[in-house]
């Protein structure tokens, strides 16, 4: 994580997280800091993935001529969803499943 030479952490995206207390002399601030950099690391780069798959899925819903679903609702990584017809939700499962899987090629 290189959080203490640098003072911050980064997310799989680059998101940044500084973090002022990384190298406090205080233990009880120093390990809450070391905390908060291992969550941001793990819980941030979960939201840049999610946020990335919640892009393409709906961009590539907006330009098909025969899927329609809408995003009802995105609450911590659980995005509820709408479609039309039984028809329709086999095609947007199908592309929710391709960009899920696909979303980052080193995973």
């Amino acid at each position: 994580m290189l959080c203490g030479g640098r003072g911050y952490v980064v997310s799989i995206m680059g998101r940044k997280r500084h973090l002022p207390n990384i190298n406090a002399r205080d233990y009880r601030l120093r390990a809450q800091a070391e905390r908060q950099a291992v969550n941001f690391v793990v819980q941030g780069s979960a939201a840049d993935l999610c946020k990335m798959a919640m892009v393409e899925i709906f961009t590539s819903v907006a330009i098909s001529p025969t899927l329609t679903a809408g995003l009802v609702s995105d609450v911590l990584f659980h995005f509820m969803t709408e479609v039309a017809e039984i028809k329709a939700f086999l095609g947007f499962y199908s592309l929710l499943f391709h960009v899920i899987r696909h979303i980052v090629p080193i995973l």
